[in-house]
């Protein structure tokens, strides 16, 4: 991916997991759930390996009975994804409602509600649907004119898409020249935005239309989102050239500076 081009910007949450301890399960609006089930949740404090974050596929290849279930699920973003991109489960009891992985005990952290039990389930039905990792987030980068723009999917940048999730407390890379770092999960809220005006190296933009404004510069390497315990705000942040600090000894020619202005909450129409 490339850099970012010099505009303006907006870190957008689109939604958050259940709690810090209890992902999100969503049915993709072009699936529909499969026979015999009721509703698709999630499990607090799943036993084994939790799903990652984004986009699956689960089919029923199988139906013996009530404790005995086969199924296959599909990492629909990440063919690396516990090896091969699948997960191939066999015989399983999931009478409990928690999905299990290929162990058999152990639980993922997806969770169907039965209308009667598992043997209600139909060989050769799937769906689809999204999986936000306890303590994680889910956000977009839209560009100048609200429209999302590619962003990584992991740390090394090959995986990318129009959204990606981070985890609260953690710095994200998105691959285009900009990272941020969210705050606690609890201070995270859907909707909540931080726009900010990007600057490509030696090329520079700052409000100097005053003393007081040229003299609020302040060194930060990251943009933040879910520091402030009120209501979402949307902060405005512009680039400043590093001379404006006092201290350009200290600083690269080119390098990226971010200067936060007074915070101004979000209209809601």
């Amino acid at each position: 991916m490339t850099e970012l081009a010099t505009s303006d910007y907006s870190f957008e949450v689109l939604d958050k997991a259940t709690s810090a301890t209890q992902g999100k399960a969503l049915l993709d609006v072009n699936s529909q759930l499969i026979s015999g089930v009721n509703a698709l949740g999630t499990q607090n404090n799943p036993t084994g390996t939790e799903l990652t974050s984004g986009r699956y596929n689960i089919k029923i290849t199988a139906v013996g009975g009530a404790t005995d279930v086969s199924y296959i699920i599909t990492n629909l973003d990440d063919s690396t994804w516990n090896g091969t991109g699948t997960m191939t489960v066999s015989n399983a009891d999931i009478s409990a409602g928690n999905v299990v992985d290929s162990g058999g005990t152990n639980t993922l952290g997806v969770a169907l509600t039965f209308a009667s039990d598992p043997s209600g389930l139909v060989a050769g039905q799937s769906m689809n649907f999204e999986y936000i990792h306890s303590n994680q987030a889910k956000f977009e980068l839209n560009d100048a004119t609200d429209q999302a723009v590619q962003i990584a999917r992991n740390a090394s940048g090959s995986l990318s898409g129009s959204s990606s999730y981070a985890t609260a407390g953690a710095a994200y890379q998105s691959g285009r020249g900009v990272s941020v770092t969210l705050g606690a999960f609890a201070n995270i809220g859907a909707g909540e935005l931080l726009s900010f005006t990007y600057e490509q190296a030696d090329n520079f933009s700052v409000d100097v239309s005053t003393a007081a404004k040229a003299a609020r510069v302040h060194d930060h390497s990251q943009l933040r989102i879910g520091q402030d315990h009120q209501r979402p705000v949307r902060p405005r942040l512009a680039l400043s050239p590093p001379d404006l600090q006092g201290r350009s000894g200290d600083h690269s020619p080119g390098e990226r500076r971010i200067r936060p202005q007074p915070h101004h909450e979000r209209q809601h129409g």
